[in-house]
């Protein structure tokens, strides 16, 4: 069937076709090319995401017959009502198929109106699931990634200064041995802006305790998500605010910072 509309389509649709198959082929390669998978996750949820669903409720469920037999009586009954109805409106004979393939359609028409709301309902419901809020570990691990380099950066610089850090992110910035600036920036969540590390390495010496925090992201808030990077060269993602306590309460606890260090 698709060959005969194929061939038998105006030639403008046919390129269409075409160039729509080929933008949306091109758009998934450029998508996994780039490792941003999770871009992908939203449409592939939202077309078998009911297949996942149905796996997991349709064990759990348990069978009534009696509202089953309920709703095929109803049933039969619109389709007895309707046909003894439609040949006294029309004044015609009324087949007995036809009768059934107006409750059928009736009964689709209310199915998909039922599906549609459930599809708004749903679509709006995948940009509040907890799986969409991890989709933002993506910025995390980016900024994880950016919280190693300098901590690199900063380590290279200690060997060319008997073991002394940077007195801020700029002089490291300055000395290029970076060079990219995007990594002196950190964003941990997609609502959390862009904004320079927190540094905390000046005065640090290289035969300090590994565990020393160097390096944190910033915060919009006492609750929010943040990177840490160690004086090991080591970068976590912290998000229980217990374990956020626990950091701030070693930062506060920490002797008076340097001239040239910069505290939260």
């Amino acid at each position: 069937m698709d060959d005969i509309i194929a061939r038998h389509a105006p030639p403008r649709f046919r390129w269409l076709k075409i160039i729509g198959r080929t933008v949306v082929i091109t758009l998934v390669l450029l998508i996994v090319l780039a490792g941003a998978i999770e871009l992908l996750e939203p449409p592939f949820r939202l077309l078998f995401g009911w297949l996942f669903h149905l796996r997991n409720v349709l064990p759990a469920l348990s069978w009534s017959l009696e509202p089953i037999l309920c709703s095929i009586g109803a049933l039969l009954l619109g389709v007895t009502g309707l046909h003894f109805l439609m040949p006294k409106l029309t004044g015609k004979p009324w087949p007995m198929r036809w009768s059934v393939a107006w409750c059928g359609l009736l009964t689709l028409l209310f199915a998909t109106s039922i599906a549609a709301v459930g599809i708004v309902h749903q679509t709006g419901w995948l940009f509040r699931a907890p799986w969409f809020e991890d989709m933002s570990r993506s910025f995390a691990m980016s900024s994880i990634s950016n919280a190693r380099q300098v901590v690199m950066a900063c380590k290279l610089h200690a060997d060319k200064n008997n073991g002394r850090w940077p007195d801020s992110l700029e002089a490291l910035m300055q000395s290029g041995v970076v060079g990219t600036e995007k990594v002196f920036f950190s964003q941990v969540t997609r609502k959390e802006p862009s904004a320079p590390w927190i540094y905390l390495g000046a005065g640090v010496s290289e035969t300090d305790d590994s565990s020393t925090v160097v390096l944190i992201s910033s915060q919009t808030s006492p609750e929010a998500p943040m990177v840490v990077a160690r004086l090991d060269g080591s970068a976590e993602y912290i998000a229980k605010t217990s374990e956020l306590q626990k950091i701030l309460d070693q930062l506060h606890r920490r002797p008076a910072p340097e001239q040239g260090q910069t505290q939260p």
